[in-house]
């Protein structure tokens, strides 16, 4: 191609037609000009399909932390229905007055005493925002929820850390004070396989015991008082959960969307 026009240029030079030679020369400049265009737009082109690329990688690896999620908040609402639901039968045997089967009140107390935080999966946007990734999504709307989400998530660890300490000031520091709690599983069982599984021999051999502690610490004014507030903030983060999961299966439906066109 090049060789064609050097041959055109030189014949109109040894021909002298300096007017034939002037317009050859501008259709010589305007296909540079249009070669060096199409190159940077093919270019272009390139940049935006590998921009695309990689957004759409981000946004699968997202959809995958947002499924584990949403199993997640399916784990902790389920705890966390049980826990109210124990947390209320305690308190319904504190309202009567006197604990009278010591095994059913240690199996419901174990649940109650325990505990369960929600660690949400944030590997992938955390990832971006410290990256400065997350300008990649160009879903304005996606990339608002993803915002929203994560502050969801800072209000849920908020709302937690309320009720541990309402928990260990109200329930913990009152329920060790009285109850032979260590007493009441295997401890070989605990050590090896950290499982809580009930001595019922020692539990037998102390049963008299036992239930005066019980009815000693159903009795006390402050642990009655805890138990009412514990049974409130676990009806209330269950509504946090339930309100974050719609968000959560709300955006693994945007991004499934974005992922496809």
């Amino acid at each position: 191609m090049l060789r064609f026009f050097r041959q055109i240029r030189q014949k109109l030079i040894k021909e002298d037609n300096m007017k034939k030679y002037f317009w050859y020369a501008i259709g010589e400049v305007f296909l540079v000009v249009i070669g060096i265009l199409i190159a940077l737009q093919i270019n272009n082109w390139n940049i935006d399909r590998q921009t695309r690329n990689e957004e759409k990688t981000y946004l699968t690896n997202l959809n995958r932390d947002l499924q584990i999620n949403v199993r997640l908040l399916d784990e902790i609402l389920e705890y966390n229905k049980e826990n109210i639901t124990t947390t209320a039968y305690i308190s319904d045997i504190a309202e009567q007055g006197k604990v009278e089967d010591i095994y059913l009140f240690i199996s419901n107390i174990g649940t109650t005493m325990g505990g369960n935080n929600f660690t949400p999966n944030q590997n992938t946007f955390e990832e971006m925002k410290s990256s400065g990734k997350l300008s990649l999504i160009t879903n304005e709307y996606i990339k608002q929820r993803l915002l929203a989400l994560d502050e969801q998530f800072i209000r849920i660890e908020g709302g937690e850390a309320h009720v541990q300490r309402e928990y260990e000031e109200y329930l913990w520091d009152e329920f060790v004070n009285v109850v032979s709690y260590g007493d009441y599983f295997v401890r070989k069982t605990f050590r090896e396989k950290f499982e809580l599984t009930i001595d019922s021999a020692f539990i037998e051999a102390n049963e008299q015991k036992l239930l005066r502690e019980a009815n000693q610490i159903l009795g006390n004014s402050r642990f009655k008082n805890g138990l009412y507030l514990y049974e409130l903030n676990y009806v209330y983060l269950n509504s946090v959960f339930k309100e974050t999961k719609t968000m959560v299966e709300e955006l693994i439906e945007q991004i499934d969307q974005e992922i496809a066109e």
